[in-house]
């Protein structure tokens, strides 16, 4: 009886070990993702961000838009997480707006999108930019970010004047104040606008088929004034949209495929009635999809890759379906993001960017299921010091500690509060270089933002 316990206590001590080690080492999971908040389509990629703030990407990956491999990602592929808001700018950067109102983007640095400091490389993992944004909007390689005091900030290319400033023919590679005392920012391609506090209209860039909407196809500088009482717009390459007071819709600029109106001209210049009862609108390619006050989808433009969804003709506006939140329009399709938070989407399928694999695309829209491995993320850093003492040409290596401790990413970077006293190298030895003190800091560069830091006195 005695050997009989002493086996049965062996075992039960064994059992218990076994799922202690189980429970404090997290594993990477396939999961099953469904429901989301948003969803945003572009020319050749689509980001969805779960009901979780995760972020799930497809398409085009040739500038590591979606990871860090070389080739297109036809499904979902799970990014990062704690995310709020995302935008691209088209096939060179995306950017991200995370629930702590930080913002991070990686792709092209070329006209310094990520880090005016870098150059022409590319950054393969997110990179922080900003802090206390609550909105991003990205152009044809320029970007605006809305602020929580209402400014608005800009970089990038202005060769037509895209950043509201007089800085014509010229590309601001840091951010720069644009505006103040605004509510909503839309980049189309080559151009920009902004609704004030105040409801009124503001354009300015590229406007060679009227997208300005002032009455002329001469390319703006500045910010001017179009109209008042708008609360909603946006834009694509050649056009503008808008939501009134009365959430009517207004139209303006190149008028092939019937973009404004169902008429032969080809540009028109000033706000024209489209339709009425719209809550959300947003521009794609070369159409435009509308959620009027019902609920129910609706789209106009061109048609013929289903960018609308169906084969019908839409030289007006046509309904398409029902029970949907908003919508997001793309290259050559569109993803409607359901009352229930199912996302569907249509159109064609180039480089997988909606998400259906290597499929040619859908002509009728169809829901998008995620089944993904969520990568396993840092989740706290620590170091095997907070403060520390050292002499002058002193030596050390400071010890970082990972939770979980096989997080998919390990990749970190260091950085001195004061070189001249205390240099860092990039796997965490530190040198003391002259009297004073300095800040030691370790960062995740996976988007995570987690950082442990170490003081360091120099006597």
């Amino acid at each position: 009886m005695k050997k009989m316990m002493k086996c049965f206590l062996s075992l039960l001590l064994v059992l218990i070990i076994t799922s202690s080690n189980i429970a404090t080492t997290a594993q990477a999971a396939t999961i099953t993702v469904t429901k989301f908040s948003d969803v945003r389509m572009g020319t050749n990629t689509t980001f969805f961000i779960d009901e979780e703030k995760n972020l799930w990407g497809c398409g085009y990956n040739g500038g590591n838009l979606v990871s860090t491999k070389t080739s297109d990602e036809t499904t979902p592929i799970f990014i990062m997480d704690h995310v709020i808001k995302v935008d691209n700018d088209e096939s060179v950067a995306v950017y991200v707006i995370k629930d702590d109102n930080t913002l991070w983007g990686w792709g092209s640095n070329f006209f310094g999108h990520i880090n005016p400091a870098e150059g022409a490389k590319k950054y393969k993992t997110p990179v922080k930019i900003m802090d206390d944004v609550i909105d991003v909007a990205c152009g044809s390689n320029f970007v605006l970010v809305l602020k929580k005091d209402h400014t608005v900030w800009g970089w990038g290319m202005s060769d037509y004047g895209q950043l509201g400033i007089a800085i014509y023919g010229q590309y601001q590679n840091e951010p720069i104040q644009v505006a103040k005392d605004v509510k909503m920012i839309d980049a189309g391609s080559y151009h920009s606008n902004i609704i004030k506090n105040d409801g009124s209209l503001w354009s300015s860039g590229k406007n060679q088929v009227g997208q300005i909407g002032n009455g002329t196809t001469t390319n703006v500088r500045e910010f001017v004034k179009i109209m008042d009482n708008v609360k909603y717009v946006t834009s694509d390459s050649f056009n503008t949209y808008v939501i009134d007071g009365n959430n009517n819709v207004w139209g303006w600029g190149d008028n092939n495929f019937n973009r404004v109106n169902s008429s032969n001209d080809i540009k028109i210049t000033e706000p024209y009635f489209i339709m009425s009862d719209v809550k959300q609108i947003d521009a794609g390619g070369f159409h435009c999809m509308a959620v009027k006050t019902d609920n129910t989808l609706w789209g106009w433009g061109n048609n013929s890759r289903a960018e609308i969804g169906g084969t019908q003709d839409a030289k007006e506006p046509i309904k398409v379906l029902d029970k949907v939140e908003k919508v997001s329009a793309g290259g050559v399709g569109n993803a409607a993001l359901m009352l229930d938070h199912t996302v569907q989407v249509v159109g064609s399928n180039q480089n997988g960017h909606i998400g259906l694999g290597k499929s040619n695309g859908a002509l009728n829209h169809t829901q998008i299921t995620i089944n993904a491995e969520k990568k396993l993320l840092i989740e706290e850093l620590k170091l095997d010091r907070k403060t520390l003492t050292m002499k002058r040409g002193d030596v050390k290596k400071l010890k970082v500690t990972l939770q979980p401790q096989n997080a998919d990413s390990k990749s970190l970077a260091w950085k001195s509060s004061n070189s001249n006293v205390v240099s860092v190298s990039s796997n965490g030895v530190i040198t003391a270089k002259s009297k004073g003190s300095a800040v030691i800091t370790v960062y995740t560069i996976d988007g995570t933002n987690k950082k442990a830091t170490c003081k360091v006195t120099v006597k």
